[in-house]
């Protein structure tokens, strides 16, 4: 979801922070038991930064020119961190408690219940709801799915593998009412133990690109136009008939039918063009291997084909297209009774793709470590044991158990001569390769600095790099249609020139390659939460890229970033950042730089900041020092430096260059700051100002009459919207809307300006406050030996 589909009339902090609390009580996160629970029940911390919690962050107002945060949740993800109990489904999922969440990802909690029914008698409504994916697979029990439907309006993908899924009645038919989801695309059902046949109201989800039924007890046939297709490890009966079922699929590229108890005749996917995967071991079809097998595929993009323990009989055909294909089909025991030398490393020796009659080997070939060992009883290629009697479902160690996330290495690179002489060429340069041909085969030639790169070829690179058969939305991608028309691509106007990739959340999972960044026009590239490997060697060649959005990546470094000279904004939270490189320094265009929730471990003194940056966030991370040594440029008029470990007061020339007339928003928060805030702040007519869990104990009444500070809330409740006073406390350390200043019972439990809570805060004699909120452990430090660490600062 993205800024302009976000209404920011329904955007209410206070409403959102407290379902997420309802879900950090439920799930017993406040017991301790959540293995990641950081920055959870801290109000005065963003709910944007909670971990799991994802916030569309700034967005760039056209009206105003400027950029604005929008602190609505549009993702939450807590998948493997031991939540347990039920969901609290009533607080968070309805009557529009949290109106833009688009993402739920709960898998991986095996204790973890999830019931979609209302509580009785509650008045709970799921038509807000903007759900477009959910992920429960793997928890405890997932029940009540006649009330799905309830989201049939938005939910594009729905993920419930191993998770014990039900409906209301308990019986383990697959519920209909996940058949009313009618703008479904992605549906995942595995190892539910459902039985009975596959109901037909399954055609009724006219938009269903991926179908998973794999691992239950599921009888009768499918015959619904898919893309990716597993039904692997069920009790299906009968004949198969390929072109009433498979045929008709055109677009599909996966499929797993492993273990499915199918029969019939082998087909030839001769209908299928864009198939890449096929799995149909352990199966019982019959006949020979066709002379169509895969005709109409392009060889390059095909991955494997994997056909071991069936009754295939016959001679291997030696067609142009299983020559160019042959290293990646794999046929063991089956009852192969010859294979034409054409195919062959050498004219007497196949055993790269079967092992010959008289051997055997326990993958039926001579790879990856297994050798073709003499067998006198085998008569058939690609026996996988030695027995007196040769039985053609007999145990199978096979290449590669089916795993849509990885591709099976093919065979080592053994081709004759005349078997390379007609296969398509793999060192083509990129402009004469067809649209579909896969990147990857040109890659020796990837260096070369006089080459140009199509932008088709380089978006099929990034597709093929990162697994782009498992992406979340892969609408048109490495098709014939124009790639302006692939999901997430924008381009300039009336060209086949790529502007814009929006990729984020969408599950890519490998390496960007560096050639995205010869995409001659691009200016914005997004893709945050996903876990990929970036470096940024080449970005210089992206001359007119702006936006890098690479937040929850995974990053650990910024080398190279210096030679994005046209970059304005940068943002790369929840990364793995632990330095700052000084080539920062050249980004002389940098306007935002969000690098929040890293692991950046300095000096307040040795940022580095672009000369003429406004936003800099560096909240959450470890940079020390006191205040006055940070310099920031008279541009700078947003600093979030939460959750540090800066010390000493709040210098009265903070912000000192930036103009007055400037809309400013500064956030100091839980660090270890003293003294009194400084009247010369006063001179911001316009100021958002976060200083509370710090050791704040006065300020100027000055500040109080600052009628426009802190949103308006300055004007209503006077200084008490900047910090509650020493004896008071507010989950936001200071007064807002419909959350004032409360008392403590005891003083001394707020014994500073912007508490909190009224829990007792101890202090060492040097003033510090240990542990930046409840501390329990009470260090005695001498005030001498104090000064003296803080004096190497």
């Amino acid at each position: 979801m993205i800024g302009s589909e976000i209404d920011e009339a329904l955007i209410d902090e206070d409403t959102e922070m407290e379902s997420l609390m309802h879900i950090f009580n439920a799930t017993f996160g406040k017991t301790g038991h959540w293995n990641n629970d950081n920055n959870w029940g801290n109000s005065s911390i963003s709910i944007c930064d909670w971990h799991g919690v994802s916030c569309p962050g700034l967005i760039y107002d056209e009206e105003t020119a400027t950029y604005k945060e929008l602190k609505t949740v549009v993702s939450i993800d807590l998948s493997d961190n031991n939540l347990r109990g039920a969901f609290p489904l009533d607080h968070t999922l309805v009557n529009g408690r949290l109106p833009h969440l688009s993402k739920l990802d709960l898998h991986n909690n095996p204790a973890l219940l999830f019931d979609f029914a209302p509580s009785i008698g509650s008045t709970s409504s799921f038509s807000q709801s903007v759900l477009q994916y959910i992920n429960l697979s793997d928890i405890s029990r997932v029940q009540s799915l006649n009330f799905i439907h309830a989201f049939q309006n938005t939910l594009a993908e729905l993920l419930l593998e191993s998770s014990d899924a039900m409906s209301e009645s308990g019986d383990k038919n697959i519920p209909s009412a996940i058949f009313d989801l009618q703008n479904l695309e992605r549906l995942h059902l595995g190892d539910n133990s459902f039985q009975g046949s596959i109901p037909s109201e399954i055609s009724k989800l006219s938009n269903l690109k991926y179908l998973s039924l794999d691992k239950n007890e599921l009888t009768g046939d499918v015959n619904k136009k898919l893309k990716d297709l597993s039904l692997s490890e069920n009790n299906f009966s009968g004949e198969f008939v390929y072109n009433e079922t498979l045929g008709l699929m055109v677009d599909l590229y996966e499929l797993d039918l492993s273990s499915a108890g199918l029969s019939g005749t082998l087909p030839d996917f001769a209908l299928n063009p864009r198939i890449k995967v096929v799995d149909l071991r352990n199966n019982n079809f019959s006949g020979s291997v066709p002379w169509s097998f895969f005709s109409s595929i392009d060889p390059e993009q095909f991955s494997y084909g994997e056909f071991g323990s069936n009754n295939i009989k016959g001679e291997i055909p030696s067609s142009a297209m299983i020559q160019s294909i042959i290293n990646k089909l794999f046929l063991q025991d089956n009852q192969i009774t010859g294979i034409p030398p054409t195919l062959c490393f050498t004219e007497d020796n196949c055993d790269t793709i079967l092992c010959r009659p008289g051997t055997f080997s326990p993958i039926g070939r001579d790879d990856e470590g297994h050798q073709c060992h003499p067998c006198p009883s085998t008569t058939y290629y690609g026996s996988v044991q030695c027995a007196t009697v040769h039985s053609s479902h007999s145990p199978t160690i096979s290449r590669q158990t089916f795993s849509p996330s990885v591709s099976p290495t093919s065979r080592p690179s053994k081709q004759p001569q005349n078997l390379l002489s007609r296969m398509p060429s793999t060192t083509a340069e990129p402009p004469s390769i067809p649209a579909t041909l896969s990147p990857s085969a040109s890659a020796s030639t990837s260096s070369s600095p006089t080459r140009t790169l199509t932008d088709r070829y380089i978006l099929t690179k990034l597709y093929d790099s990162c697994n782009g058969h498992l992406w979340h939305e892969q609408k048109f991608w490495t098709s014939q249609h124009s790639i302006c028309d692939w999901y997430g691509i924008e381009c300039d106007a009336g060209s086949e020139n790529v502007k814009s990739i929006s990729l984020s959340a969408n599950n890519l999972h490998g390496s960007i390659p560096t050639e995205l960044f010869q995409l001659k026009r691009l200016e914005k590239l997004s893709i945050y939460s996903n876990e990929i490997e970036l470096n940024f060697g080449g970005v210089g060649n992206a001359k007119l890229l702006t936006h890098l959005l690479i937040d929850g990546t995974g990053l650990g470094s910024l080398d190279g970033i210096g030679q994005a000279q046209s970059l304005q904004v940068l943002s790369a939270r929840f990364n793995k950042l632990e330095t700052l490189p000084s080539e920062l320094s050249m980004l002389t265009n940098l306007r935002k730089m969000s690098l929040t929730d890293n692991k950046i471990e300095t000096s307040i003194s040795q940022l580095v900041i672009p000369e003429n940056l406004e936003a800099l966030l560096l909240g959450g991370n470890a940079i020390n020092g006191k205040l006055d040594r940070f310099n920031p440029p008279p541009t700078m008029r947003y600093i979030d430096l939460s959750g540090n470990e800066l010390y000493g007061p709040i210098p009265s020339f903070l912000l000192q260059g930036t103009p007055s007339s400037m809309d400013v928003e500064i956030d100091l928060s839980s660090n270890m700051l003293t003294g009194t805030l400084p009247v010369e702040l006063a001179r911001f007519d316009r100021l958002e100002f976060y200083a509370q869990n710090n050791q704040i104990r006065g300020m100027n009444s000055k500040l109080c009459e600052k009628t426009e500070w802190n949103g308006g809330n300055v004007e209503v409740h006077g200084c008490d919207a900047i910090l509650c006073p020493k004896g008071y406390a507010s989950t936001a350390g200071r007064a807002m809307k419909n959350r004032l200043c409360e008392e403590c019972n005891d003083a001394d439990e707020a014994p500073f300006l912007g508490s909190t809570t009224c829990a007792k805060k101890y202090i060492d004699s040097a003033g510090m406050n240990l542990g930046n909120g409840i501390v329990n452990h009470i260090l005695s430090v001498s005030v001498v030996a104090v000064a003296f660490l803080f004096s190497f600062s």
